[in-house]
């Protein structure tokens, strides 16, 4: 038996959520504009443009924001 831990189902799904083409994806799927999404985040409009064209990194804590809005919503 193996000690290395099994990744979790949505693992590939989750490490999406820190590309750009990932957040723009999810917010697409949801039928959210730039602007909704800032809002659920609490970030500035401007924040989320530039999560979706590559200009700044998606931090860790909006992927996890986003899986759970994903697990809320359902």
């Amino acid at each position: 038996m193996s000690n290395a831990a099994t990744p979790a189902p949505n693992a590939a799904a989750a490490s999406s959520l820190r590309t750009p083409e990932g957040v723009r994806a999810w917010r697409k799927e949801r039928g959210l504009s730039q602007i909704d999404l800032a809002e659920l985040l609490e970030v500035v409009p401007l924040t989320v443009l530039r999560w979706e064209n590559g200009q700044v990194g998606i931090p860790r804590t909006v992927e996890l924001a986003l899986l759970y809005l994903s697990e809320a919503r359902s």
